[in-house]
């Protein structure tokens, strides 16, 4: 079974909010496994999915949950901010379809 199977099967627990198309290996990773995942949409759209090297972060919750913090404060302060170019602009999450950040 390639490493992409097992990726699918994670993504399909993701609510990208339209079906999946294909999710495959994105590129070699140092230390995590990075896949796109192809959404079958007008127009076409793509998501990153990354599975976190649970050996080098044994906690990889403690990752989500620090990114969560951030995006939320980067929202919070885009909405004060008038002027977009100034804006800090981080990647989004998607949610499972349980309403969590990450699968384990």
């Amino acid at each position: 079974m390639s490493a992409a199977a097992p990726a699918e099967e994670i993504a399909r627990r993701f609510d990208f909010g339209a079906p999946l198309r294909d999710v495959h290996a994105h590129g070699p990773g140092l230390i995590n496994d990075t896949f796109l995942v192809t959404l079958d949409s007008t127009p076409l759209r793509q998501a990153i999915l990354q599975r976190i090297n649970s050996k080098v972060f044994p906690q990889p919750q403690h990752i989500m949950q620090n990114l969560r913090t951030l995006l939320d404060h980067a929202q919070r302060t885009a909405a004060q901010t008038s002027q977009p170019d100034t804006r800090l602009q981080i990647p989004g999450l998607y949610r499972t379809h349980d309403g969590r950040d990450f699968v384990r």
